[in-house]
């Protein structure tokens, strides 16, 4: 055991890994709250757009379309509560993505 514990010593003069830098920036100041929000937020969102890039760029299918012409047929209080109801036996195929294309149908002129 003694054995492991010296080969994991540093040797003189070799640097700890606290010892670079890494570590200390939080000692130091560097790391505050907000940028560790903002360098979450950052690396989450690259890893979003590199996963997602592609089909972000996807156009309309006719599947697409015709669900946003079946959205302008049903009021927004209906679809609402066919939502949040959703043990209730009801019309409509999707009600969550016919919601979520009523404003595209509403900015469309």
């Amino acid at each position: 055991m003694g054995a492991v514990v010296a080969a994991l010593r540093p040797a003189p003069g070799q640097l700890l890994l606290c010892d670079m830098g890494f570590l200390n920036a939080l000692s130091l100041g560097w790391v505050t709250p907000r940028r560790a929000a903002l360098a979450a937020g950052c690396l989450i969102a690259s890893w979003f757009l590199y996963f997602a890039g592609w089909g972000l760029r996807a156009e309309f299918t006719h599947d697409d379309l015709m669900n946003c012409h079946r959205a302008v047929f049903y009021p927004l209080p209906r679809l609402l509560g066919d939502i949040l109801v959703w043990f209730r036996p009801s019309d409509l195929y999707r009600p969550l993505p016919e919601l979520a294309y009523q404003p595209v149908d509403k900015a469309s002129p």
